[in-house]
C-alpha cells in the first residue's frame, strides 16, 4: 500500500541505498501536470516491487519535463525492476502523444552538503553530468563541495541555498546533483553570481550535461511505502 508523503523525500534515509531517476519529456509548454498526475496515479494503482521505498514526482518550472526520484533498498531490487519492464518507465504515459521517456538511471548517494539552518525548499534543481568513472566522479564532487559549502553559501553572495546531494551512477558514467533552494529566483542568482564562477574555476569547469542540466523543478507529489 502507498500513501501520499506530506514532505519531500528524506535523501539520506538509512534504508535507501540506491536511487532510480527517470525523466518524462513533454516538450516546452507541454502537459507536465497531466504527465505527473499519470505517473503518480500509476504508482498508486499497482503493487509496489519489493525494495521500492518511495516515488517522488517533480515538474520543471517551464512545464516541459517531469522527473521521478525513486528510492530503493538495494541495487539488485532496482535493477530487477528495470528488467521486468513497464513500471514507471513507459506505462504511465502510454497513449499520451509527444511524451518521451529517458532513463531511468541507477544512482547511489555519495556526499551531501546541507545548510545549518533547516528550511523548506521552494525549488529543486537537478543536474546530471557526464563523468569518466567512479574515481573521477568522486574527485570532482569532492572538489565542488570543498569550494561551495551549503552551510556557508547563504552568508556569501547569494542566499537561498539549502542543500546539495551528489549521486554517482552505478556504471560510473554520470553524477547527479539533487539540490534544494529557497526559490527559483535564488538559484538563478547563484548561477549568475560570483560564488559559482569561483567554484567552477577551482574545479576546472563544469562537465558536459547528461540529459538534465541545472533544470529547476517543483515537487508535485511524493508517495511512500506504508
Amino acid at each position: 500500500m502507498t500513501v501520499a508523503a506530506a514532505t519531500r523525500p528524506v535523501i539520506d534515509r538509512p534504508d535507501a541505498d540506491f536511487v532510480l531517476v527517470g525523466v518524462f519529456r513533454a516538450g516546452e509548454g507541454g502537459p507536465g501536470r497531466a504527465v505527473a498526475r499519470a505517473v503518480t496515479d500509476f504508482w498508486r494503482g499497482v503493487p509496489w516491487p519489493t525494495g521500492l521505498l518511495s516515488v517522488n514526482c517533480y515538474i520543471s518550472t517551464d512545464g516541459s519535463d517531469v522527473l521521478t526520484y525513486e528510492q530503493w533498498t538495494d541495487d539488485e531490487a532496482a535493477a530487477r525492476s528495470l528488467e521486468q519492464g513497464g513500471l514507471s518507465r513507459t506505462a504511465p504515459v502510454d497513449g499520451m502523444s509527444g511524451v518521451e521517456v529517458a532513463g531511468p538511471v541507477r544512482y547511489r548517494l555519495y556526499r551531501s552538503s546541507t545548510s545549518d539552518e533547516p528550511r523548506v525548499p521552494g525549488c529543486f534543481v537537478f543536474a546530471s553530468l557526464l563523468v569518466d568513472g567512479h574515481e573521477a566522479a568522486r574527485q570532482w564532487v569532492d572538489q565542488v563541495l570543498d569550494s561551495v559549502d551549503m552551510s556557508t553559501v547563504a552568508e556569501r553572495d547569494h542566499p537561498g541555498g539549502i542543500s546539495a546531494h551528489f549521486h554517482i551512477s552505478v556504471d560510473g558514467t554520470s553524477a547527479l546533483n539533487y539540490a534544494e533552494w529557497d526559490s527559483e529566483e535564488a538559484h538563478i542568482g547563484f548561477i549568475e553570481g560570483a560564488v559559482r564562477q569561483e567554484a567552477l574555476s577551482q574545479v576546472g569547469g563544469m562537465p558536459r550535461t547528461a540529459g538534465i542540466g541545472d533544470n529547476r523543478f517543483l515537487l508535485f507529489q511524493g508517495l511512500v511505502d506504508n
